[in-house]
């Protein structure tokens, strides 16, 4: 495809995006008409992105409203737009995001499957992820998956690992994560990180220090946010000489993950630990290490 033709529907799939996002579907709609056959001879994969922004705008559209929901796949197709897997899977992996689940989703994944359309791993994790609040029906749906021989992937154990242990069930998101090793799945920061935010959430120090061995033994990268977790769990133990040393020892050796949030950590364990005057040192400290630190990061009700 020449240079400004390709530069052009590259820049129409961006418009369309943006259109998404406010839920004009009417005006992606347009642009999907117009562009189609141009698309369609010069760069046909651009199309599943423009029709992924179609659904993804009627969604945006009449997000919050279950009674409209229930009719998006019926609109979509009315529109001349069949949906196939991936547009399906989008619709599924919205609902999650915006939290419109329930008996909308199981709606729409049993109209899917009454098109005839098998779900792949993909359409299977969008479904985990928009029910991983329900620990029943995640276990249901994980069953279904082996009797169907669907073969998790990465992201499914991803998706199971952020929801057991944001609802405190470190060990059994631990197994998962042992699953994953066993099967020789990457494993990354989207795999650890959720796992040490969440159990550092509820001070489960030996967890996150486990899942801190884990990743470093991995040579996995270390940032700002993971610092800071594994100080906050030292501190929901009391355990301030932890939290200091912990701290100490992350600027030693990676001074550049260093930043507002775990210098707000290391605050805030001082202040909520009664060792204020240590809490204003440390605010002074950090001063010539982050020259615009965000009052939102410093401030705490102890000081």
């Amino acid at each position: 495809m020449a240079g400004p033709a390709r530069a052009f529907l590259v820049k129409q799939v961006g418009t369309a995006r943006s259109l998404s996002d406010k839920g004009n579907f009417a005006r992606v709609a347009e642009l999907m008409n117009s562009l189609r056959p141009q698309i369609m001879k010069e760069r046909p994969s651009l199309w599943g992105k423009m029709r992924n922004y179609y659904v993804t705008a009627h969604l945006n559209h009449v997000k919050g409203y279950r009674t409209e929901l229930e009719k998006i796949c019926e609109s979509i197709e009315v529109d001349g737009f069949q949906l196939d897997l991936k547009g399906y899977t989008s619709i599924l992996t919205t609902m999650g995001r915006t939290g419109l689940a329930g008996s909308v989703l199981n709606k729409t994944w049993q109209r899917m499957l009454d098109k005839g359309i098998k779900p792949d791993t993909g359409a299977w994790n969008a479904l985990l992820a928009a029910s991983c609040d329900d620990f029943s029906q995640i276990h249901r749906l994980m069953d279904q998956m082996k009797l169907e021989n669907v073969t998790p992937d990465s992201f499914t154990y991803n998706i199971l690992i952020r929801s057991f242990a944001k609802h405190g069930y470190a060990e059994e998101a631990w197994r998962y994560l042992e699953k994953m090793e066993r099967r020789g799945l990457h494993i990354d920061l989207r795999t650890l990180g959720p796992f040490i935010k969440f159990a550092a959430d509820r001070g489960s120090q030996e967890w996150v220090d486990n899942a801190f061995k884990k990743l470093r033994s991995l040579n996995l990268p270390v940032d700002d946010l993971l610092i800071s977790s594994i100080i906050q769990a030292r501190t929901a133990c009391k355990d301030l000489p932890g939290a200091e040393s912990t701290f100490r020892k992350m600027l030693e050796e990676f001074p550049e993950a260093v930043q507002g949030r775990s210098w707000a950590a290391l605050i805030k364990a001082h202040s909520k630990l009664g060792r204020l005057e240590d809490a204003v040192s440390v605010i002074g400290e950090m001063a010539r290490y982050v020259p615009s630190p965000s009052s939102k990061l410093v401030t705490s009700p102890d000081l």
